[in-house]
């Protein structure tokens, strides 16, 4: 069962078009390494750790969605097994299977295994720190403490949102032992290897309106992002089915207390920091791929769930229920597609309209940093803000106008106003979101009508064909 998960789930949406984060990554590591370096910094506001991997797949295969994918692929693996180890540890072997075959179903575990971006990276780094962490625990080593302090750097350089997962590791470590000593020496040579990201953190929160797209989350959605659906319907049911036979569910808890606490507290540290710095302030980081720490303790108090009901048949119905409902939930939302945004195939539709001479193409910048005229004339953002049109690219001869992230009549009138007076055709490429530029043409558009086609939805990108 968790080959058919890792199939489905990880592989089969690797084959996808990059979407819109992704296609920043393409950017950043398209070129030499020492602009990668530069790019990493400046556009992503993080260390370059992960994009050393995607330059590496990059230089490997430039052209391949698949291959700039793989390094999260092969850290979400690593991933897992480490998770399995964790698992055995501290729920048992048998429950540690049920505690992998959960992990891997997990829509943002699934999402970041084949996403170009670095939250797999994050995520098998603070993994692996707390396995240093639980292995000094047990034998009070210093080359375990020495790696946990390496590895919880690494965590905050493949991506600062992954500290929170820190925390409660950190404070179990010290309710076990005891030792603030050694702990602290840990915790200060994880700090003082951190010291180059302060500047640029610094810089991104002070610009942070700039990168902002979400909105204050509500409580629903709180509850919708740590509870999966597919996990609590098959609890709910196989419970059910118990009771309905037999009177009772037939399970018990048998974990112990302190270990039940820190997974507890693993799982929901992360998630309700974000909440409630969402709630309470600006800084809006809740969102599954940002707040992906708790996966872990998710994963491993499900397993020690699933392992104590007491009858193996039950054990393996709810596993397998729930894998079903992921895999059922995964090909009914997205098709086994990475993501709603197809840039690759509406590209490869926009390319074969704009072989007539005289086509426009309108285009607009998928990234909310240009959400000005100004910001995408910027000569140093303006390839990643158009980043779908390096990636996918039209014919060099084809003229593009391009649009800023938002846009209003005035903003229309200064960038299509003539071309909708003296272009033989448009072509009109847009996220689902953004139509006001199609409605906005579509409402001065009297040279064209009545040949204004809507070449179909591919996603959440759409064609708009407007032909004299």
């Amino acid at each position: 069962m968790l080959g058919v998960e890792i199939l489905l789930l990880w592989l089969l949406p690797m084959r996808s078009s990059l979407w819109a984060d992704e296609l920043g990554t393409s950017w950043i590591v398209k070129d030499s390494f020492t602009a990668m370096l530069e790019r990493a910094v400046v556009w992503s506001g993080q260390s370059p750790l992960y994009y050393v991997t995607a330059w590496a797949a990059a230089k490997i295969a430039p052209a391949s969605d698949v291959a700039l994918r793989v390094p999260s692929l092969l850290a979400m693996g690593a991933t897992l097994w480490l998770l399995y180890r964790l698992a055995a540890r501290l729920i048992g072997r048998p429950a540690a299977l049920y505690a992998a075959l959960i992990f891997a179903a997990l829509p943002p575990v699934a999402f970041a295994a084949a996403d170009a971006r670095p939250y797999a990276l994050a995520l098998l780094l603070l993994v692996a720190s707390t396995v240093a962490l639980l292995k000094w625990i047990e034998r009070r080593t210093l080359p375990a403490l020495l790696l946990y302090s390496l590895f919880a750097a690494g965590a905050c350089y493949a991506h600062p949102l992954f500290l929170p997962g820190l925390v409660v590791p950190a404070v179990y470590a010290l309710w076990r032992t005891r030792n603030a000593v050694q702990l602290a020496g840990a915790w200060l040579g994880a700090g003082i290897l951190c010291i180059p990201l302060v500047r640029q953190l610094a810089t991104f929160f002070a610009e942070r309106g700039a990168h902002s797209w979400l909105t204050a989350p509500s409580v629903a959605e709180f509850f919708f992002a740590i509870l999966p659906l597919p996990l609590v319907g098959a609890i709910a049911a196989v419970a059910l089915a118990r009771m309905l036979r037999r009177g009772e569910a037939g399970c018990s808890w048998t974990l112990d207390r302190p270990v039940t606490i820190f997974l507890a507290a693993w799982m929901l540290f992360t998630p309700v920091t974000y909440f409630l710095l969402a709630r309470t302030s600006d800084l809006q980081f809740f969102h599954p791929r940002y707040i992906l720490a708790f996966a872990p303790g998710l994963a491993l108090l499900a397993g020690a769930l699933v392992q104590s009901f007491h009858a193996p048949l039950a054990r393996r119905a709810l596993a397998g229920l729930f894998a079903l409902l992921s895999i059922l939930t995964a090909g009914a939302t997205l098709g086994f597609q990475h993501s709603r945004e197809n840039w690759r195939d509406n590209l490869a539709v926009v390319r074969d309209l704009a072989a007539e001479r005289g086509t426009v193409v309108v285009v607009s910048t998928i990234f909310v940093e240009g959400g000005t005229l100004e910001a995408i004339a910027n000569p140093r953002m303006r390839d990643v803000l158009f980043a779908q049109l390096l990636r996918y690219p039209l014919p060099e001869d084809v003229k593009v106008i391009r649009l800023p992230y938002e846009v209003d009549a005035a903003v229309m009138e200064r960038t299509c106003a003539s071309v909708v007076r003296d272009a033989r055709r448009l072509v009109v490429l847009l996220q689902s979101d953004k139509r006001f530029a199609a409605e906005w043409l579509v409402a001065h558009a009297e040279p064209f009508a009545p040949r204004i086609r809507h070449m179909g939805r591919s996603g959440s990108v759409l064609v708009f064909d407007f032909e004299r």
